[in-house]
């Protein structure tokens, strides 16, 4: 059981076990007798360790280090919000930068990451981080030197 979202004219796929969005009602009677709108809740039920099952595709591992060949490359993030990249993300400057769409701020692009995107461009091919709703990555040296602390 697999969910499809439609974005930028491609199809990214992600198990509905993993993200589950659902939407509420609520109606508050004082609220609409004043201003005659609903009040609305949405609720996302994430669960990044469910399991697959049967032809379900497991999400693609990517590991930035070994993609761009450079061993302190990690993940490509906005330097406002830290949001990693996805496929909402849109790239100006030829690709030199790119603008965040949480919170619309523009962030340099790494050489390394231009060059690996520019060739699988060359091929026809679309980077999974830019395609799917679920990838995982590897965590780099630097983000286990750091955050190992916090786990014991």
């Amino acid at each position: 059981m697999q969910t499809l979202f439609k974005n930028h004219n491609k199809l990214s796929i992600t198990n509905k076990k993993k993200l589950k969005d659902e939407a509420y009602h609520l109606y508050c009677v004082v609220y609409m007798i004043v201003s005659k709108h609903y009040n609305r809740i949405i609720i996302s039920q994430i669960s990044p360790m469910a399991e697959t099952v049967g032809a379900e595709q497991e999400p693609p591992l990517l590991d930035f280090a070994a993609l761009t060949g450079s061993p302190a490359m990690g993940p490509v993030r906005c330097c406002r919000c830290k949001a990693y990249m996805c496929p909402y993300m849109k790239f100006i400057d030829a690709g030199r930068h790119f603008k965040c769409a949480f919170c619309k701020a523009t962030t340099e692009v790494p050489m390394e990451y231009t060059q690996y995107v520019t060739s699988m461009q060359q091929y026809g091919r679309v980077p999974a981080e830019m395609a799917l709703g679920t990838y995982e990555i590897v965590a780099t040296k630097e983000y286990c030197r750091v955050c190992c602390h916090l786990l014991y």
